[in-house]
Formats: C-alpha cells, sequence, structure tokens
C-alpha cells in the first residue's frame, strides 16, 4: 500500500518524537547504552537473565532457561512479555526462540498491548508475521483502551504491518468503546492510502463515533492548502469511491471534486 502523504504523518510523526525523546533522556540518565537494559524492566534474576538471553539473540541459552524453568510467559506488574521485549530490542532470533517454545503471543503486557499491537507500532512486519503464524489473533484487544493491532498499525510510520494485518483479514470494522473505528483513526491521520484500502476491505464509511462523527470529519477537515499533490489526489480518489458508492460526501470534500 502506498505510503501516506507527509502532513498525514504530522500526528504520527509527533508520538514518535516524544518517544525518541523519551528515550534520549533515559540514556543521558543511565549513560551509554546499546539498548533496553532489563534489570529496569524485569525483577527476579531468572527472569532478567531470559530477558537478556533474549535480547542478545541467545537461543541456547534461551532454552536452557526455560526448560529450566524460568516462565516463558513471565509477566511482571505492568511491564512487557518476554516477546514485547523481544520486539523492544528487535531481536528476531529470541522473538522466534520464544515462540518455539511455547510463548502466547496473545498474552497481555505492558500499557494493555500484546506483542501484536507492540510489533505493530514499531512497524515491524517480520515479528508480527511471526506472531500471527504462532496463533496471534489479528483481532486481539487491548482491555485497557480497547484498541486491535490494527489501531497501532495505523499510528506507525511504516505501512508495513497495516498490510500484514490486512492480509490477516484483520476486522477493519472493529470499534473502540468510543465508537472509534480504524478508518477514523485513518482519516484522522490524513492517510488516505489507508482510508481507500480499508473502504475496499468493507469498512463502514458511515460508521460514527460516540461524538457523531464520521472519517470524512478528519479527512476533510484539513486545510486543502496543507496538501501536497499526492494528498491532494488521494481525496479525490477517496470522493470518486464515495460518489461511486452513493455515500453522501462531507461538503468539505466538494473542493475535491
Amino acid at each position: 500500500m502506498p505510503g501516506a502523504s507527509p502532513i498525514g504523518m504530522t500526528q504520527r510523526s509527533r508520538y514518535r518524537l516524544v518517544m525518541l525523546l523519551l528515550a534520549l533522556v533515559a540514556l543521558a540518565v543511565g549513560g551509554c547504552s546499546n539498548g533496553p537494559d532489563a534489570r529496569d524492566h524485569f525483577e527476579d534474576s531468572d527472569t532478567i537473565a531470559l530477558a537478556q538471553a533474549v535480547s542478545a539473540g541467545d537461543e541456547n541459552r534461551i532454552r536452557t532457561l526455560i526448560r529450566g524453568g524460568t516462565s516463558v510467559n513471565v509477566q511482571q506488574g505492568q511491564e512487557y512479555t518476554m516477546l514485547q521485549w523481544a520486539i523492544v530490542t528487535h531481536s528476531q532470533p529470541g522473538l522466534r526462540t520464544l515462540l518455539a517454545e511455547g510463548a502466547d503471543p496473545n498474552q497481555v503486557g505492558r500499557a494493555g498491548r500484546t506483542a501484536l499491537h507492540t510489533a505493530a507500532f514499531e512497524g515491524d512486519g517480520e515479528s508480527l508475521r511471526a506472531l500471527l503464524e504462532a496463533g496471534g489473533d489479528p483481532d486481539v484487544r487491548n482491555p485497557m483502551t480497547g484498541e486491535t493491532p490494527l489501531f497501532q498499525a495505523l499510528l506507525s510510520t511504516s505501512d508495513v504491518t497495516f498490510d500484514v494485518l490486512l492480509d490477516a483479514n484483520a476486522d477493519v470494522n472493529v470499534a473502540d468503546p468510543n465508537g472509534g473505528t480504524p478508518l477514523q483513526v485513518a482519516g484522522s491521520t490524513n492517510n488516505g492510502a489507508a482510508v481507500l484500502a480499508l473502504l475496499e476491505r468493507g469498512a463502514d464509511p458511515l460508521a460514527k463515533s460516540s461524538g457523531g462523527h464520521t472519517f470524512q470529519d478528519g479527512y476533510f477537515g484539513i486545510n486543502p492548502d496543507l496538501l501536497n499533490e499526492r494528498g491532494v489526489q488521494e481525496h479525490r480518489e477517496v470522493v470518486a469511491w464515495l460518489d461511486a458508492h452513493d455515500i453522501p460526501v462531507d461538503p468539505r470534500g466538494d473542493r475535491f471534486r
């Protein structure tokens, strides 16, 4: 799927910038580091050892620890699951070894997210595919927000995981507790390519949030002077799709006819 127009990246890029700044602050406080320190996120020595083996991609050490009694599905407090840890430390060998040893891809971890949510937001298509192949549910919900991985994929700076989830037949009409849908997220972030992809997959263009808004409110509410040529073209294509399917177009969309 083509990427979002630059203006559509504003909200997502702002979020990623905040996360980057937080990481830089942590690095400045903690000194030089090659990545997150397991001792900051896990408690007992066995679990720390497993997390260190995972981030290092030490497959033999991972298997030895798990078969020696360290839980592959350990989850302490509000911290990462071990699969999430593999994703945030960019350890494909660690992730695949954990899955082979029985790690649950649907286990809820940090901030109510599963490893699928984490991979979707990180734009990590390889990890997301591995999780789905291991029985991960493309529609697993965050118990705190009600969001599925598709919501997180739409907030990623990469389109890869969005495409992976669509290929896995993720529910495009799922709604969070406020009635928000993936289509509304795509509209509010001005991701016209995602809007069209969701509509083609059967997303309801008339679905309303608890505030009574459809995706058109966010998508056509943008100042057209801020759009580049690609953004304008995407808006025209969305209007054409709506017209072709007899869906009333927001009056603000008329300027894209």
